[in-house]
């Protein structure tokens, strides 16, 4: 670095450091200090904005911000990452004062969908030995029946999420919650009808409700909450799905057992549990009908041009003027960069391809590494260890617990550590727990095998699964979150058509976790390589993060 141009960064990084006083009584220095900078590079920098900011309402990440995007001499060119990181260092964290309980109501209030979704996944296999004495199968019957009902729910989340969630977003995202929810109480009065084919139609309902609603109730939170806590509200929903799952497998405690049936078949405990989820989206849909009747901030001046509106939505979430001021600065910064309707052809473009294969390879492995068939068969898995259905069961409990667990560290520690690090670290664990699982299943020490798959459940809940779709929604635009949604769809319903076959087939149980495995070491070089983190970043930044221009290729790093 030659001495003029050390010069200039030492006073660069002193107005950094001194300029801009926290005091608010000090405004009057602190405009003083930046005219002087501004005089000094008056050629250089966008200073008309910083000039006529209201003086109180000057925060130093705006001025450094501006500053840094606008000054284009060689020294930024040639000493990118010295000044990154003596900005990075220096520059603090301007405090967002939001609403804290409207944010966490609203995340709930969407997130109670997934309490359903959590319980239709483990309510099957609860249920399947009542199924077996209601409809009078047998072994054969049960299998293809059992296989056609988890595998049409994931077909019908296929339909959800690529065909009804592109043309619902459209007219919003509360909309699409909304309309999902009835669909979902739709397909629940089918289960209660003792026929076969009705099961069939009313799992596939619910199944299109799935696929709308993880598509939409991710883009929701990522569109209505501070970007500073949108991995910490998505948890929320994964956690919300985790402990639908654990209702599941409670509830079936209180089932009779099949002798029971058989001497008292009026016992309508399953119609019970089939009904129960539909109170959920019951609760959602009152509450979004009365109380949360705005469509995001987002979607209302992106796609809506409805600045009046959206400006009032953001008043409920942000107290202070200067950072609605921002946000909707970070709107325009978008509009202006994003195209008017973004297509699956665009996907394939320099700004959208990188993010896009990075997001459809998560959500592909978030299926792929079978925990689907681990939750709609774990009742199975266990019975293949303890040889007891009560024992069983009680492991399936367990299991639900340990889900719910993880739900909790994840909301503990996302933000912590950000989306990439807990998604490498759970995966290494992940293989290496799989690896075990295979060499138990083929010298066949089942007393292992329970612990094994308890914390492999458990370590999936806390880092692929619910980061999967927390990275996906930050990154992709609808459409390709729609179609990364339809790709783990298509994945479900292999996992869970051909699960069962599959572990009574050549392949053995052994050889699942060995395929389970290859695929997730496969995520693991993309997640390493590829992924870039997006803790802390708005929706504009991750744009520019992953199309970088060139005057500030040291932003990203």
């Amino acid at each position: 670095m030659s001495e003029e141009n050390l010069k200039e960064k030492i006073i660069i990084d002193n107005f950094i450091k001194n300029s801009i006083p926290i005091d608010e009584n000090n405004t009057d220095k602190q405009c003083q200090n930046l005219e002087k900078f501004v005089e000094k590079y008056n050629d250089k920098i966008d200073y008309k904005y910083l000039l006529d900011k209201e003086k109180n309402q000057l925060t130093k990440n705006e001025v450094t911000d501006f500053t840094i995007r606008n000054f284009q001499s060689n020294i930024f060119e040639e000493n990118s990452s010295i000044i990154s990181t003596t900005i990075k260092s220096n520059m603090y964290k301007t405090e967002k004062k939001y609403n804290k309980l409207f944010i966490f109501l609203i995340t709930v209030n969407a997130s109670l969908s997934y309490l359903f979704i959590g319980f239709n996944i483990g309510v099957t296999d609860t249920l399947q030995d009542n199924f077996k004495a209601l409809y009078n199968w047998t072994d054969a019957e049960e299998k293809y029946y059992l296989s056609l009902i988890n595998s049409l729910l994931s077909l019908g989340a296929l339909c959800g999420a690529l065909f009804l969630s592109p043309i619902l977003l459209k007219k919003g995202r509360r909309f699409s919650i909304f309309v999902g929810n009835f669909i979902g109480l739709f397909g629940c009065a089918l289960l209660n009808i003792l026929l076969e084919e009705l099961m069939i139609i009313g799992r596939f309902f619910i199944g299109v409700t799935i696929g709308l609603l993880t598509t939409c109730v991710g883009i929701y939170v990522k569109e209505y909450v501070p970007y500073e806590i949108i991995g910490m509200c998505g948890s929320i929903y994964e956690l919300n799905f985790s402990i639908g799952i654990f209702f599941s497998y409670f509830l079936g405690l209180n089932l009779p057992t099949n002798e029971e049936i058989k001497i008292n078949p009026n016992n309508n405990w399953w119609r019970f549990m089939l009904t129960a989820p539909a109170v959920f989206l019951v609760f959602s849909n009152l509450i979004f009908f009365f109380h949360f009747k705005k469509e995001t901030p987002f979607f209302l001046y992106i796609n809506k041009k409805d600045y009046t509106n959206s400006e009032k939505a953001l008043k409920e979430i942000y107290y202070q003027n200067s950072d609605i001021i921002k946000i909707l600065k970070d709107y325009n910064n978008l509009s202006e960069n994003r195209e008017a309707d973004i297509k699956f052809m665009d996907l394939f473009t320099k700004k959208y391809k990188k993010r896009f294969l990075v997001g459809l390879m998560l959500l592909f492995t978030q299926q792929a590494c079978g925990i689907d068939g681990f939750l709609m068969y774990s009742n199975s898995l266990f019975k293949q260890s303890v040889k007891d259905d009560k024992t069983a069961s009680l492991l399936t409990n367990c299991s639900g617990l340990f889900l719910i667990f993880s739900g909790i560290t994840t909301l503990l520690i996302i933000e912590k550590l950000g989306r990439k690090l807990i998604l490498i670290i759970g995966q290494i664990i992940m293989i290496f727990l799989l690896l075990l699982l295979a060499y138990f299943y083929f010298i066949e020490k089942f007393e292992f095998v329970i612990y094994l798959l308890i914390g492999y459940i458990y370590v999936n809940g806390v880092s692929l699964s619910p980061v999967s779709f927390i990275y996906a929604a930050d990154v992709l635009p609808e459409v390709g979150m729609g179609i990364c949604m339809a790709l783990n769809n298509i994945c479900s319903f292999i996992i869970t058509e051909f699960f069962m076959y599959a572990m009574s087939s050549c392949l053995g149980t052994y050889g699942l976790m060995l395929i389970f495995a290859f695929f997730i070491l496969l995520n693991l070089f993309s997640t390493i390589f590829f992924l870039k983190e997006t803790k802390d970043l708005s929706s504009d930044e991750i744009d520019k993060m992953y199309t970088p221009t060139k005057i500030e290729p040291f932003l990203n790093n």
